[in-house]
């Protein structure tokens, strides 16, 4: 995990020399799966969620949607009532693209974080 930190901050310091918003939200999306498997839920949410609010403004609603992903299974594993709503939100992305696939990740991870938010 130390080696994988180590890539990141690699990765992201080209991508802000060169201004690149889609490589920073992919490296920051990166660091939050990093920080939740070594158990650092709050930094994996924030870094999670920026990746989000970056893709989602830049107009990359496909990459914004599997980000998503990843902010759902975080703030359930720490009781967070937005578990529900950011898993809907992909659902909804889902369905708007007609990604059949992606309906059924996204509502198999609000079945696994049902238990921990209600």
């Amino acid at each position: 995990m130390t080696a994988a930190g180590t890539w990141h901050t690699e990765a992201r310091q080209p991508a802000e020399h060169l201004g690149l918003p889609a490589v920073r939200a992919h490296v920051r999306s990166f660091r939050g799966t990093s920080a939740a498997f070594q158990g650092r839920l709050e930094e994996a949410r924030a870094l999670h969620e920026a990746a989000v609010d970056a893709r989602t403004g830049l107009g990359q609603e496909p990459e914004a949607l599997f980000g998503l992903f990843q902010p759902t299974l975080v703030q359930s594993r720490l009781g967070d009532h937005l578990a529900e709503q950011t898993g809907r939100s992909a659902l909804a992305m889902t369905e708007a693209h007609g990604d059949r696939w992606g309906q059924a990740q996204v509502l198999w991870m609000l079945a696994q974080a049902a238990p921990e938010i209600r």
